[in-house]
């Protein structure tokens, strides 16, 4: 199998998924771009890795290849007839783990493996098990839009399940805990002299075009805090948990959108767990929050900038080599920030370890916490983090998202969704970038 880091685009001729395969292949989940399909077939190469395919184009009457788009094209270097998404993203995803740090040469919070070719007579039998699958008209229920894998697009993206590859949780695979956060927007905008946070304003947007029943109190900036901070935004995905927080074991899944399904004996470990694995991968949270730094915080002079440039380039047509560097990285920085406001951190999780044991296993992408059980007793855990679904941000939406951020803030409450009672932390916390 090809090392989890290496370039995409240098694996895209290796592995071929075939009709043969997708017997396979069972449906797993999917966000607002992608589908998510699981592989428990005997293939080494796809073994302990999700498929995510692009799901086909909101709107559209069939399947429709995804076209580049010309500013796109001219932030990434890449030949507009010539790129397809999966290459593009791979890109982009280069970029945003270009200065991470590295574990045994590799970037050891990616997720992406390859980019893999797949025959068209497989996607489409991928979309049609798709439609048949329970999970999917559960997540049709939960709000998702039913679109199905893209048949016009020839590749996809393997994404790496840290619980069948790493050593440390092969033994029990079924048993490991994977935990998944969404971290949201750390930087927030200026309004009236005062830190406000986008979170709080979007959901009160959602609330009231009904697309939530209730807000969450769930305040992102929370994880960079202290200890108080971290168990205050800990409690709050706990409490409404949305599509912010994911938590599962094997096949069950204890919290999702739907809410908290396990029983007492799992809220208790997972609320005491779960800020100290926040605390302990601290440096993951803040990688996501520098990227977001530099690509610009959720003013809607940010988006507007961002919508008014992409509109002259595309205007104009320019080339490569007609447009300043300096503007092309201004560009590329808020792209990578973009995807750092939308992707989650994933926490693989086995717990009551012997230290000594897994440190024999010499996984150095492992890393040990340890939490104070109901009993008062310490106990310790290994875990591996991840950074996934930091996927490219196409600059064809900025006019989408130059709207949303005006949405947001005619939402935006200063006295409620300001920094002041995060003052100090906070202060702290933009001082030191």
């Amino acid at each position: 199998m090809r090392d989890a880091r290496a370039s995409a685009s240098t694996s895209a001729a290796v592995i071929r998924i075939t009709a043969d395969d997708v017997a396979h292949y069972a449906y797993a989940r999917e966000g607002n771009a992608h589908v998510v399909f699981r592989y428990t077939g005997p293939r080494p190469e796809l073994r302990g890795a999700l498929l995510r395919l692009l799901k086909t184009p909101a709107g559209a009457r069939g399947d429709r290849a995804w076209r580049c788009h010309t500013v796109d094209a001219l932030v990434w270097g890449a030949d507009r007839d010539e790129a397809s998404w999966t290459t593009l993203d791979a890109a982009a995803r280069d970029a945003f783990f270009a200065n991470a740090p590295t574990t045994s040469g590799r970037a050891g919070w990616r997720d992406d493996r390859a980019v893999v070719r797949v025959d068209g007579d497989a996607l489409n039998a991928l979309a049609l098990k798709t439609t048949r699958d329970a999970a999917h008209e559960t997540a049709r229920a939960e709000g998702r839009d039913g679109r199905v894998a893209n048949a016009a697009e020839a590749f996809g993206q393997l994404s790496e399940v840290a619980a069948e590859t790493s050593r440390v949780f092969e033994d029990d695979v079924e048993n490991a805990w994977v935990i998944e956060i969404k971290p949201k927007s750390f930087v927030g905008a200026i309004v009236n002299g005062r830190r406000a946070w986008r979170f709080p304003a979007h959901q009160r947007l959602k609330v009231a075009r009904g697309e939530r029943e209730a807000a969450s109190s769930y305040v992102p900036v929370d994880l960079l805090g202290g200890d108080a901070d971290v168990r205050r935004a800990c409690e709050a995905l706990m409490a409404c948990p949305q599509n912010n927080l994911r938590v599962t074991r094997g096949a069950r899944v204890f919290v999702d959108a739907r809410g908290v399904t396990a029983d007492a004996d799992v809220v208790s470990t997972l609320s005491r767990v779960l800020p100290n694995l926040v605390m302990n991968a601290r440096e993951v949270f803040e990688f996501i929050f520098h990227h977001q730094l530099r690509g610009g915080d959720d003013a809607v002079k940010t988006y507007r900038d961002v919508h008014e440039l992409c509109e002259r380039l595309n205007a104009t047509r320019q080339r490569a080599g007609e447009v300043s560097e300096d503007l092309l990285e201004r560009l590329r920085s808020f792209v990578l920030g973009q995807m750092a406001k939308d992707c989650s951190v994933l926490f693989t999780v086995t717990f009551d370890v012997n230290v000594s044991d897994i440190e024999s296993r010499d996984d150095d992408l492992v890393r040990f916490a340890t939490f104070v059980d109901a009993d008062g007793a310490t106990r310790a855990c290994a875990y591996r983090a991840q950074i996934i679904d930091a996927s490219l941000k196409s600059l064809a939406k900025t006019s989408a998202w130059l709207r949303l951020a005006e949405d947001i803030d005619a939402s935006c409450v200063a006295d409620a969704d300001a920094d002041d009672s995060r003052r100090d932390f906070v202060n702290a916390l933009f001082a030191s970038t």
